[in-house]
């Protein structure tokens, strides 16, 4: 998720204290947080244990609860002065300390029963099934919801969430999980999480346990309430095969040897929390059906290590871990289920269709605004259509060189390594499909074909309103009437990185009359029909995959 709005990456210290103390703006990077909460009157005890990385006595963090009190850094009473235009960067004064000093910084607050828009980010609560739901969600940048927080996305963390909740909910989070009758611990000890899918708190009382069995070593639990069909449609050894699959390519699976599955009403389709994922319960109709689900669940388990492990460098990369999540549960289902993995790139080719924004969108609009216009797009460009200008083993040689270790990671680095392995020059490819302001105008194409002196003459017209050139390669069907039988022709249009808008072949002339032809029937560039001629493959229109993006009535 892509840039931060309204509140500062690093941490700045303001004023000082008298004495031989230092005084002044100095940094602070916080490793730990411990929040105590209780679920009904979302009253909270906040602290934070932080390292000084440079002298002083003042520090800003982010803050938007407005409900702070008793705030203090190492014991001593702190003021607190609200500075930014959006009321959320918080400057703390309190004792001076110099560069390495540990900080402790404790607070209590009430979180708001907000959220961010029509999403469940921030704190929520609804009556459902007969039962009571709540979650605490953070997102990219969005943790001053929930107290105070430094909420630059490449951070990473430990965590500890101690929930005061009635006797008869559930309470689930990221962590060790130990239980009493009327609270839960959830003790994140692992490397460390990024804040936006780490801070997360999820309860119900309607929920019921059952063992989803061990997948490659991990014991995998899923909850969910009486009647749920999503559950059910989650194959064991299919899942259990696609961890294999990830871990023998970027290493373990990072967050110990448990995962659970936790199915509840939410806004999102899925949600990464790091070993505690979160799926929506509507994923599967009461008509049937586990595509939305089986491709979900895939989806959130590659976060694991493309989001979770490995993060964000800023707020606009956001679109290289869902581009990832999509890509590599796509590469699994085309190993695995052909028509799954068809399904899945038209998809991206159809939701792309009237994206309002490039994959990192150089207007920097709120993220909340453009996030779903990636998931489309990202794959498609970053991936799918480099598979199709070198090879998927060169695409996937790079994504190993980049997941598998606790980091921060820019879609720069992205494009670098994917240059390196496949020794392509991506200067001009990036500037054209990934980055820009505005609507991306992506190729039109116009179709012409004809028997001519013996040969099919097939020409290829592209339009593009953009000033950068796009380029890419992908084929052309020619279909028969009855469409029983076709014929696959590769177009150029890359040219080894020189884009052409014309392309012509005289190919030998097939052996049924051609009566349409098909643009792009495997979904391999983001070309669209110009002329009455072109027809979409089949599966083009379907409706795109409900990931994080997911877009229902009423919603944005």
């Amino acid at each position: 998720m892509i840039p931060r709005h309204g509140v500062v990456a690093s941490v700045a210290l303001v004023l000082g204290c008298g004495g031989a103390a230092p005084t002044g703006d100095a940094t602070v990077e916080i490793a730990h947080y411990e929040l105590a909460l209780d679920l009904i009157s979302r009253a909270t005890q906040g602290t934070l244990t932080a390292t000084a990385t440079s002298d002083g006595n003042c520090f800003a963090l982010a803050d938007a609860t407005r409900a702070l009190t008793d705030v203090r850094v190492n014991g001593e009473a702190a003021t607190t002065t609200y500075t930014a235009d959006d009321n959320t960067e918080l400057t703390i004064c309190g004792p001076g300390f110099y560069a390495g000093d540990a900080l402790t910084i404790s607070y209590s607050s009430v979180i708001p029963a907000e959220t961010l828009g029509a999403s469940q980010v921030g704190f929520s609560s609804r009556s459902i099934g007969g039962g009571n739901f709540y979650y605490m969600l953070n997102w990219v940048a969005q943790c001053a919801r929930l107290g105070i927080c430094d909420p630059a996305p490449d951070r990473f963390a430990t965590y500890r969430f101690v929930v005061a909740h009635p006797a008869e909910l559930t309470v689930l989070c990221p962590g060790d999980i130990s239980t009493s009758p009327t609270q839960t611990i959830c003790n994140f000890s692992s490397a460390g999480g990024p804040l936006y899918s780490t801070m997360g708190i999820i309860a119900y009382d309607r929920w019921t346990s059952r063992s989803l069995g061990t997948w490659d070593g991990v014991a995998v639990t899923g909850f969910e309430r009486a009647g749920g069909r999503v559950l059910d449609v989650i194959n064991a050894d299919y899942f259990a095969n696609f961890m294999a699959w990830m871990s023998e390519r970027f290493g373990p699976y990072p967050y110990g040897d448990e995962l659970r599955i936790v199915v509840a009403p939410t806004y999102w389709a899925g949600f990464e929390h790091p070993g505690n994922i979160v799926l929506d319960d509507a994923l599967v109709s009461a008509l049937g059906g586990d595509e939305d689900a089986v491709h979900t669940l895939l989806h959130e388990i590659v976060h694991q290590w493309a989001g979770d492990q490995t993060t964000l460098a800023s707020t606009y990369d956001f679109v290289w871990k869902e581009a990832m999540a999509e890509y590599l549960s796509f590469v699994y289902e085309d190993e695995t289920d052909g028509e799954l993995a068809r399904l899945t790139r038209a998809g991206w080719k159809a939701y792309s269709n009237g994206a309002a924004y490039h994959p990192v969108p150089e207007e920097q609009p709120a993220l909340f605004t453009y996030y779903g216009h990636v998931y489309g797009p990202g794959p498609m460009v970053l991936f799918r259509q480099l598979e199709r200008l070198t090879s998927r083993d060169d695409v996937l040689a790079a994504l190993q060189t980049l997941l598998g270790a606790q980091r921060a990671l820019s879609v720069d680095e992205v494009v670098a390594a994917l240059e390196q392995t496949t020794e392509l020059s991506l200067d001009a490819y990036a500037d054209a499909w990934i980055y820009g302001t505005g609507a991306p105008a992506w190729h039109r194409i116009q179709l012409t074909g004809g028997v001519a002196n013996g040969f099919y003459k097939l020409t290829v017209q592209a339009t593009n309103a953009q000033a950068v050139p796009l380029a890419c390669r992908f084929s052309v069907g020619l279909m028969s009437a009855d469409q029983s039988e076709s014929q696959l022709v590769s177009v150029d249009l890359w040219n080894d990185g020189a884009p052409i808008a014309t392309w012509e072949a005289d190919l030998a002339l097939p052996s049924f009359e051609v009566a349409s032809l098909v643009l792009d029937p495997n979904h391999e560039c983001l070309v669209y029909p110009a002329a009455s001629l072109v027809t979409m493959p089949r599966g083009v229109n379907w409706s795109p995959w409900v990931t994080e993006n997911r877009y229902r009535p009423g919603r944005p």
